[in-house]
């Protein structure tokens, strides 16, 4: 099976599983640079270039929010003729936060209470029912995010904010303990994270391993499973004795998992690749084994 990772040069994680996909049973391993990818577009055909045409049985997907709407495109004409990890679908519910808070609900993962609006004013309209709440704009992986806790701070904020990223996510905030849970392949690795005094976000707390219930494990393959896709991070909030996920990215850092939980992330993963996708079949046809 020949495999080709698409990151970006300067992401070390993109490079770790690269080498970690060199230790494995594949028949050739690349690692190509999105930005220097293009799109051929002509009146018999349309496929991706990388110098030449990309040819191979299985692609690796490693972008960020940031890189919409150039990856749905990639992924989307890539998985026409091969397999794509993660997919066009998964690329898109990722890349909005209206499109993930209904990818949670179909896939009945809990979520809090969630309002998305076009408008500022829509969502002046909304804050005002919450106490406590969280203002999420367009940017994913904790960035965009305000814990406001008075209506009468909303206004002024969104008037700033209405002209640079909608639509709006409005949801209600959740206190309790911080998880992040890493879903690779067919295991779920949990962090517990702690924020730094008065703060309410986690981003540069301390971080520890931590063991997840199987309950926990299962709601979130159950997910991937939905999302059809199989590396991903899950942000959490555990409280009384409930889970509610509020994040997904495609482009965790799988360096930091493997570090905290002694877990070989790239290794995993290359494992469960070579267990479910075939490259007996044609690339066409590639399907995980059930």
């Amino acid at each position: 099976m020949n495999i080709c990772i698409i990151g970006k040069n300067e992401d070390d994680n993109s490079w770790y599983l690269y080498e970690e996909f060199k230790k494995k049973d594949f028949s050739k391993v690349f690692l190509v640079d999105l930005p220097k990818l293009n799109v051929r577009i002509s009146n018999k055909r349309i496929g991706v270039n990388y110098k030449t045409d990309l040819n191979w049985d299985i692609y690796v997907m490693r972008s960020g929010v940031e890189d919409f709407p150039f990856s749905y495109l990639v992924t989307d004409i890539l998985e026409e003729e091969s397999q794509v990890l993660p997919s066009s679908k998964a690329v898109l519910n990722c890349s909005d936060r209206g499109l993930l808070s209904k990818t949670f609900f179909d896939s009945k993962t809990i979520q809090p209470l969630t309002y998305i609006s076009s408008s500022a004013g829509a969502a002046k309209r909304i804050a005002i029912k919450f106490k406590k709440f969280a203002l999420k704009l367009e940017k994913h992986c904790g960035k965009g995010v305000a814990i406001l806790e008075k209506p009468s701070g909303v206004s002024e904020l969104l008037d700033v904010f209405s002209n640079l990223a909608q639509p709006f996510c409005i949801q209600r905030f959740i206190g309790g303990n911080i998880i992040k849970a890493l879903v690779v392949g067919d295991e779920v690795i949990g962090i517990r994270e702690y924020p730094k005094p008065g703060e309410e976000k986690s981003n540069v707390g301390k971080k520890e391993y931590m063991r997840l219930k199987e309950e926990i494990k299962s709601d979130l393959l159950k997910l991937a499973n939905h999302l059809k896709a199989s590396l991903f991070e899950v942000d959490l909030i555990e409280k009384n004795r409930r889970y509610f996920a509020i994040d997904v990215s495609l482009c965790p850092d799988l360096k930091m998992y493997a570090n905290l939980s002694g877990k070989n992330i790239g290794a995993i993963f290359a494992d469960y690749i070579l267990r479910n996708y075939s490259s007996n079949q044609s690339s066409l046809n590639l399907k995980p084994h059930k």
